[in-house]
């Protein structure tokens, strides 16, 4: 996963460069290095693409309204100004993410704002910021104090005067509060840090491709270029807590980046254990401490009694000697001699291994025949030969010992389903096993999977040479078994769709399947449609940007852009101007395309209905005619029975007083003519 430029408009820095397997599709785009989620960020490019002037200015104008404009030297003397008043006249505007005075509490009339902010909460902006927790896009957990301590002191330990603290602002925070030889530099994706510190503490940074997120000419880059290379007795620490879904290769190369630059720098990474396989392949200078991190602001990561049973899952990775990062002793953390390392209070050491085995916060066994120690809860199998959970369900993928006495051919080992299989199969991560390579990946089962799935005699198709469920027939028209009866999809391969009606269908690259002759790619809705068609009123950005040359906003719910007046009304479950009255009668151009029908457009309720349907003013919408009007009104039933209420009276001699004048006129009319 490569660090990759795409063009002078990408959105959050250098975008990385992504493949896409599915099947035997192969597709490369580059896309966002930060947020996994394109609602938040929807930057995607297809390698080999032309990269058009109109695209690049539909990204400056995307850019401009996803970055803040931030003028980092304003805050700072803002900041100065509020440092000098008093608790009292200071406020922090959670809607603006500034810092303020209350002098100018009228700016943030209806804004969620904070008053009486402390001297302590200006030097500890973390306390007083609310965390975002977003999983796919700004994950921020904050340190427990004891774990803030334990880092400072095992970096004054090795002798560091200078910390990179790489998305961790409680430890920027300790180091800048504590005031003493050790100076830092925050470098974070949270631009609220802005109006704390000034711009020799904290730098807008994006941690997946190393850019400095700022609108700012050169001189956030030349800080940090400054920080690294000052002089002095010391070394430099890089203290670095990435989102745990971030992707390892982008994070290593960041390390590896910052080791480059300076010489022996010590590195404190935490990521969660079970990642340790992947982190010490791309960075083998590190390895892996005991010490469970704890955070404040998470349920689980904690001590709490809400906790864990076996602690916090993330540990640090660290090129510190394991005997001199020292852990506390208070916590139960001991020393292991023939390991030459601190160990967690369950770790016990294995004279057979010879090492502390422990990983997840149990103590674990030694197994004889396998020669290795495993979780409590494991235990041998000799039909797998190998230690599995018990109980289990002994696979049809058998070891290496067993692999080569069943038909002499050399067969290897593949480390994810930890069997081997034969030399023509592969791992395929979508059916999760090892299988033929090429294949199509399918969600029914072989024979002996299928037979223990749910307890049902499984029945064999010849076609698709597997084992079905009892009730699924052969589909020749999906050429793939499913349940009968069902209704076949309409995008169909190509040797399917020739067979289905007789017509010469034809392939769409745009998206990658065959439709009807008559069908054409719409890029305004994105997809093949009918020629001609109308173009729905949603759209995405590329095109909502262009057609009136007004901002558009998205909406998460829909996924698409919207007129700046529209917003999403979960009744109707889409989104339309605001106010509207809600209805089930559609807009002209929905009800043209539900039937082929010539719909009839009612004043009374400003909307087209059937040509059949005609408004009925006792139940005040447009209904079938005729039909029978529901006893249940929304005004109240009038009191006496034979009294007709007073806002129908009103509506039925209005009727009356213009059925008399049309009859009026009619009569008029033929008087003349007889004349």
């Amino acid at each position: 996963m490569p660090l990759y430029k795409t063009t002078s408009f990408y959105l959050l820095g250098p975008t990385l460069k992504f493949l896409r397997v599915q099947d035997s599709f192969k597709q490369e785009f580059y896309a966002c290095s930060a947020y996994r989620d394109r609602k938040h960020c929807p930057f995607y490019h297809v390698c080999g693409e032309v990269f058009s002037e109109n695209l690049q200015q539909i990204w400056a104008m995307e850019r401009q309204r996803m970055l803040p404009n931030i003028d980092h030297a304003k805050l700072e003397v803002r900041l100065e100004k509020v440092k000098q008043a008093s608790p009292k006249d200071r406020l922090y505007c959670h809607s603006c993410s500034q810092l303020d005075l209350t002098v100018r509490r009228a700016q943030h009339a209806s804004h969620n704002v904070q008053t009486i902010i402390s001297d302590s909460m200006l030097a500890h902006p973390s306390q007083l910021l609310k965390p975002k927790e977003g999983s796919k896009k700004e994950a921020q957990y904050l340190f427990a104090d004891t774990t803030s301590k334990v880092i400072i002191e095992n970096l004054e330990r090795a002798g560091v005067s200078r910390v990179l603290c790489l998305g961790t602002p409680r430890v920027h925070e300790h180091i800048q509060a504590a005031a003493g030889d050790m100076q830092s530099l925050l470098l974070d994706f949270d631009h609220r840090y802005h109006s704390f510190w000034p711009r020799e503490k904290f730098l807008w940074y994006n941690m997946f491709n190393r850019h400095v997120m700022s609108t700012c000419s050169k001189e956030p880059k030349h800080v940090l270029r400054k920080f690294l290379a000052a002089g002095g007795v010391g070394r430099v620490a890089l203290v670095m807590d990435p989102p745990f879904g971030g992707h390892i290769d982008p994070l290593a190369a960041t390390v590896q980046y910052f080791i480059r630059q300076v010489d022996n720098l010590i590195v404190i990474w935490f990521f969660p254990y079970f990642r340790e396989r992947q982190i010490i392949e791309k960075c083998p200078q590190l390895m892996m401490m005991d010490y469970k991190v704890e955070y404040d602001n998470h349920k689980e990561f904690n001590n709490g009694k809400k906790g864990r049973k076996l602690g916090s899952p993330v540990r640090m990775f660290t090129n510190i000697v394991a005997k001199e990062f020292v852990l506390p002793r208070t916590e139960g953390y001991w020393l292991c001699k023939p390991c030459a390392k601190w160990a967690s209070p369950e770790n016990r050491h294995c004279v057979k291994c010879k090492a502390c085995t422990s990983k997840d916060g149990r103590t674990y066994k030694h197994c004889d025949t396998c020669n290795c120690c495993v979780k409590p809860q494991w235990s041998h199998c000799f039909n797998c030969e190998r230690c599995l959970p018990s109980p289990h369900t002994c696979s049809p993928l058998m070891s290496l010992s067993v692999a080569m006495l069943q038909d002499g051919r050399t067969y290897k080992h593949c480390d994810t389903c930890n069997c081997c299989v034969k030399p023509q199969w592969s791992h395929c991560f979508n059916c999760e096993r090892c299988l033929p390579s090429p294949h199509t990946c399918s969600p029914l089962m072989s024979l002996s999977v299928a037979m223990l799935q749910d307890g049902r005699t499984y029945k064999h198709c010849d076609t698709c040479n597997c084992c079905v469920k009892p009730q699924w027939s052969h589909c020749f028209n999906c050429e793939r078994c499913l349940p009968s009866p069902h209704t076949c999809s309409p995008l169909m391969s190509l040797s399917v769709a020739m067979l289905q009606d007789g017509r010469m269908y034809k392939h769409c690259d745009t998206c990658n399947c065959c439709v009807k002759p008559q069908w054409s790619h719409c890029f305004n809705c994105e997809r093949c449609l009918p020629l001609p068609h109308t173009c729905s009123p949603l759209m995405s950005l590329s095109v909502a940007m262009l057609q009136d040359g007004r901002t558009y906003k998205h909406c998460d719910t829909c996924n698409c852009c919207v007129k700046p007046q529209w917003s999403h009304c979960f009744n109707c479950e889409r989104c339309l101007p605001s106010p509207h009255t809600c209805s089930p009668l559609m807009s002209l151009t929905v009800a043209m395309l539900q039937d082929g029908r010539t719909y009839k457009h009612c004043d009374t309720c400003n909307c087209c209905v059937k040509p059949q349907w005609s408004h009925c003013y006792n139940c005040e919408r447009c209904l079938p005619s005729p039909h029978t009007c529901s006893p249940l009104t929304e005004k109240e039933p009038c009191k006496k029975e034979n009294i007709t209420p007073r806002h129908k009276r009103m509506k039925i001699m209005k009727i009356k007083t213009k059925s008399k004048s049309v009859k009026r006129n009619i009569q008029n009319v033929m008087r003349n003519k007889k004349s």
